[in-house]
């Protein structure tokens, strides 16, 4: 099965109001799994000249709005991530699918909160490119306590009860990285 870990970072939890600040894809192969860092993967950072959003999720972030400031005012780019237009990412993600033979076809998402990161997608114009398929992977499910916790576990307690000793970073590399290393280990478990 190939699926596509999936990981936004925003300026809140809004999606008719608040903006993408990154977008995070891995592809991942369950039948061909290659080393995390060989895994094809795109990640963009969004070009802004004005932010709006809530307080926390604009100060979690800052690192990505301190790259934004640079690249904004001096041009200064990260060889890790690329840097477009709001209106580039659906382009981008659809060439990204493509060049790894997932164009047109029914895409999975995994993600450590996937409907949320989807909401933010679905108000792009041309969402519908994308080819999201109707099924999606959290791997929150598999590691809940069903008789002690109150809610699903966030990323950090998945981590933890999966014996992973890594801490969340809140970059959306790193955290669909992470979302992976979760599905790898009950799988490979």
């Amino acid at each position: 099965m190939r699926y596509i870990a999936l990981d936004l970072e925003t300026t809140g939890l809004n999606p008719k109001t608040d903006q993408i600040l990154s977008v995070g894809m891995v592809i991942e192969d369950t039948n061909n799994q290659e080393p995390l860092d060989q895994l094809p993967k795109l990640h963009l950072y969004v070009i802004r000249n004005r932010i709006s959003g809530s307080v926390a999720a604009i100060a979690m972030n800052k690192d990505i709005i301190d790259s934004l400031n640079l690249y904004n005012n001096i041009g200064v780019v990260r060889e890790d991530v690329t840097f477009v237009q709001p209106n580039q990412i659906i382009h981008f993600i659809c060439a990204f699918l493509g060049a790894n033979g997932m164009w047109r076809l029914p895409v999975t998402i995994a993600g450590k909160n996937p409907n949320f990161d989807i909401s933010f997608l679905k108000e792009l114009e041309g969402y519908n490119k994308i080819g999201i398929g109707s099924r999606i992977l959290d791997p929150t499910i598999l590691y809940t306590k069903f008789s002690t916790d109150w809610s699903p576990p966030d990323l950090r307690e998945c981590l933890e009860r999966a014996g992973i000793d890594k801490r969340v970073s809140h970059d959306a590399i790193e955290d669909s990285l992470d979302v992976i290393r979760l599905l790898r280990a009950k799988i490979n478990g």
